[in-house]
């Protein structure tokens, strides 16, 4: 009897352990089945690449920068933009040097072309994105009548005239070209204070450096100047037309994002947002 039981009981516990190897085994193939499913069952998507590029921009887009981003970012959310401001002439030295900029929107023709004969800028990129007007601006306080011209320049009540450096900024050689024009040159070249690029040309206004200042529409109808001044129109037949030029720079490590941006600004958004800052759009190309 004693025998018997003894392999019953055996018995027994050779079944009870299958079963509880058996139970683990299964418990332990259901965790590592589940995320398998799952994953099966649920897409996945790649979050957009990020990109940055740097603009490097004539000075009178220092107010209509901001807008044109703010339209391109609203298309194209994954591309940040960086913008560096300053004379037509010296951005074109730092390209010239290998600065790390993507994207030149000069403010007339001959700088991006100089980079492109250097094989420093794609010509195929190459767009005329704005024409730039010259005009003539006097503070509120001013005597001056709206139907005025540039000969009030004569009047020694203007103590500073402020124009950009000719030697850098395409709105500087439109100033001399001007007042060379309306032959009054000889009699104001002495009270002519000169700023680095157009913006710093503004700057002199805003601050009371000068009495007086020929500035692009651009920073004129925006900005401070807008509001502690106004505007006396220049004949656009005074000075050279001034083709403002953007162009993608040949060593730029964003070619792509570097063409959508330029194809905003050639848009009809970009070409509105413009105008809008004082930058008359360029005839469209048929």
């Amino acid at each position: 009897m004693k025998i018997i039981r003894f392999r019953v009981t055996l018995g027994y516990l050779l079944g009870l352990s299958v079963a509880v190897v058996a139970g683990c085994d299964r418990r332990s193939q259901t965790p590592a089945n589940q995320p398998a499913q799952a994953t099966a069952a649920t897409p996945t998507s790649t979050p957009t690449e990020s990109k940055t590029i740097n603009i490097a921009a004539a000075a009178d887009l220092r107010f209509s920068m901001a807008a044109l981003i703010a339209g391109f970012n609203a298309q194209h959310p994954e591309i940040h933009i960086k913008t560096t401001f300053g004379a037509s002439g010296n951005l074109t030295a730092q390209i010239s040097n290998r600065a790390p900029f993507d994207v030149f929107m000069s403010a007339d023709a001959g700088y991006p072309d100089k980079l492109i004969a250097q094989k420093d800028a794609l010509a195929d990129t190459r767009f005329v994105y704005a024409m730039g007007t010259l005009v003539l601006w006097v503070p509120n306080q001013s005597d001056v009548r709206d139907t005025a011209d540039l000969s009030i320049l004569k009047s020694e009540s203007f103590h500073k005239i402020a124009i950009a450096n000719p030697k850098l900024a395409p709105y500087g050689r439109a100033a001399e070209a001007a007042l060379k024009k309306e032959g009054l040159w000889d009699a104001v070249k002495d009270r002519i204070v000169l700023g680095e690029n157009i913006a710093q040309t503004a700057q002199f206004l805003t601050t009371g450096a000068a009495d007086a200042g020929l500035v692009s529409r651009s920073l004129a109808v925006t900005g401070p100047l807008k509001s502690t001044g106004r505007i006396i129109a220049i004949p656009d037949s005074d000075y050279p037309p001034i083709e403002q030029v953007a162009v993608v720079v040949a060593s730029t490590s964003e070619p792509d994002a570097a063409k959508a941006f330029c194809a905003f600004i050639a848009s009809d958004a970009g070409r509105t947002i413009l105008e809008s800052h004082g930058l008359h759009p360029p005839p469209k190309r048929g």
